[in-house]
């Protein structure tokens, strides 16, 4: 008798490009959650509302189970204001709807080389802003158990 691949596994991270297309789709269709990774720009912060619609439409029609784990504010530049006014916009539009971490990815050089040098960003810097960033997120999910 086969056991499901998730009996296996605390977590299962699929890391889909960000499209409305049919492997996002297939994730949401496959997972209990979901993490909304949202860039601290204008148009990629306006795009999140078709993926949280499209999260929505799965759950009422195929996954009623699928969640969303939480928004997260990433590539944000802490030197630019408009940074900070997409992730004030983000954490009061969608805030009491939704979680929105306290984590923000900042937007560094070494995240951008890690995947270019073949490797992650704990291993490419681990000791960077990116990198330490990244760890705080996973406490934060762990902790909400």
């Amino acid at each position: 008798m086969d056991v499901p691949l998730k009996a296996h596994y605390d977590f299962i991270i699929f890391d889909c490009a960000p499209t409305l297309g049919i492997i996002p789709v297939n994730a949401f269709v496959a997972s209990d959650s979901v993490l909304v990774p949202v860039s601290a720009e204008y148009l990629p912060a306006s795009a999140m509302t078709g993926l949280l619609k499209t999260v929505g439409r799965v759950r009422r029609q195929i996954n009623p189970s699928l969640e969303v784990e939480g928004i997260l504010v990433t590539l944000s530049d802490s030197r630019n204001n408009l940074a900070h006014e997409i992730e004030q916009t983000i954490r009061e539009r969608y805030g009491s709807t939704y979680r929105v971490f306290d984590t923000v990815i900042p937007r560094a050089v070494s995240a951008a080389e890690a995947p270019a040098a073949g490797m992650s960003v704990f291993s490419y810097d681990g000791d960077g802003k990116v990198a330490r960033a990244f760890e705080r997120l996973a406490e934060e999910v762990l902790d909400r158990g």
